[in-house]
């Protein structure tokens, strides 16, 4: 089925969103006999090196793009674990503490295990930072048919007897993704037995803490509720509840972040509808409209924020929606039952919208000034000689 984009926002973000595209590439899996995980703590990389240490450049994320970063150094040979099996490598990509990143970065590399000659094998994640993941990944991993007993999770360099490196098969901020990811979110969503009979869901952000909730939101989904749509709330939910929601509903919407990646478990033929919530053009558009391509989703793209200062999609700074004319524009050609009153300017939203800014900026400025105030202090070391930083203390 051919998906369709339609889009409701000013002219230069509908030429960037119309000029998405997308490179499909097939799935690779390299056999590195001997092979060693490696995850360079000082240089915050990770990799794969055969027994003689060369770096095999199909284990760094980037190298779809030319953009890997190679520099992961080689172990010292004495500190290397030796385990006596076969498994795969599963990368790190640092985000595997944030839903939506393990999504569309953390399972990249896990295609291998629908497979029966890789399902049994250990899966192997690397982590600089902590040997762990986060409760939801071991959940996500587990309906995709990978047992905790699979999974190993080093932050310490493993030498093992066969070690197999898929190609990375989704590059979220460039465009490029194998169907495999598609098998990947399908088989998860397969497996989440239960299921809700909702045709249409809205994801809504509103009770999420201050620093993520986007103001004048709550207005918004009203209009969305009164048309059909059931509200949920993703973080109030586990995740087989999350993906029950979805998996079987004809239109997802939401203001665009992690709660829309869930689209990745509908079915073909579903739309996603999302708000644009910042003003200025840098948001996950590249990320959202992969996982519609890969899935066969429709995405309906509107700009809704109202925003005074504008904000990047990525940004703890305080963000608003409201009424735009493109939202207007939407409810009409999509017949939407809404009155003017109800979509009336929300004075104390924007009251609440200017004081948040306020206590950012106050905020702000502090920890600026406290960073500015250690860097003279700092400096204040290297200037003044050792003797006579002491004998100031001693006056003081």
């Amino acid at each position: 089925m051919q998906a369709y984009t339609t889009i409701y926002a000013p002219d230069r973000y509908s030429q960037k969103a119309a000029a998405q595209s997308v490179r499909h590439i097939k799935p690779r899996i390299i056999h590195i006999p001997h092979g060693i995980v490696v995850p360079d703590i000082a240089h915050d990389t990770v990799g794969v090196m055969d027994p003689q240490f060369h770096l095999v450049v199909d284990s760094l994320n980037g190298v779809l793009t030319g953009m890997a970063n190679t520099n992961v150094d080689a172990p010292n040979p004495k500190q290397v674990r030796r385990m006596n099996t076969a498994a795969v490598y599963c990368g790190d990509d640092f985000s595997w503490f944030h839903f939506g990143h393990f999504l569309i970065d953390g399972l990249v590399r896990t295609y291998p295990c629908l497979d029966p000659k890789y399902k049994n094998m250990k899966f192997v994640f690397c982590n600089t930072r902590r040997p762990t993941l986060a409760k939801y990944a071991f959940e996500i991993l587990g309906l995709l048919g990978i047992p905790r007993k699979n999974i190993i999770i080093t932050n310490k360099p493993i030498q093992f007897r066969d070690l197999y490196v898929p190609k990375q098969a989704f590059y979220a901020t460039r465009g490029i993704a194998s169907h495999a990811m598609h098998r990947v979110f399908q088989t998860i969503a397969k497996n989440v037995t239960t299921s809700c009979k909702y045709d249409k869901i809205y994801v809504s952000r509103a009770k999420l803490g201050p620093k993520e909730k986007t103001l004048g939101e709550e207005q918004i989904q009203k209009i969305f509720e009164q048309n059909g749509y059931k509200i949920i709330y993703p973080e109030t939910m586990s995740i087989q509840d999350q993906i029950a929601h979805v998996k079987n509903c004809k239109y997802l919407a939401g203001c665009a972040g992690t709660a829309l990646h869930l689209g990745a478990f509908m079915r073909p033929g579903g739309t996603i509808i999302q708000m644009k919530r910042n003003t200025r053009t840098d948001d996950n558009l590249c990320a959202q409209n992969l996982i519609n391509h890969i899935t066969g989703l429709n995405f309906i793209l509107i700009w809704a924020s109202i925003e005074r200062i504008p904000t990047n999609h990525y940004s703890a700074r305080p963000q608003i929606i409201g009424a735009t004319p493109y939202l207007y524009k939407f409810f009409d050609d999509h017949n939407f039952d809404y009155s003017a009153p109800e979509l009336a300017f929300d004075r104390p939203t924007w009251s609440q919208y200017l004081r948040q800014w306020r206590q950012f900026r106050r905020t702000h400025a502090k920890n600026a000034w406290r960073r500015l105030e250690f860097f003279i202090q700092q400096l204040g070391y290297i200037i003044i000689p050792r003797r006579g930083r002491h004998a100031v203390g001693r006056r003081g």
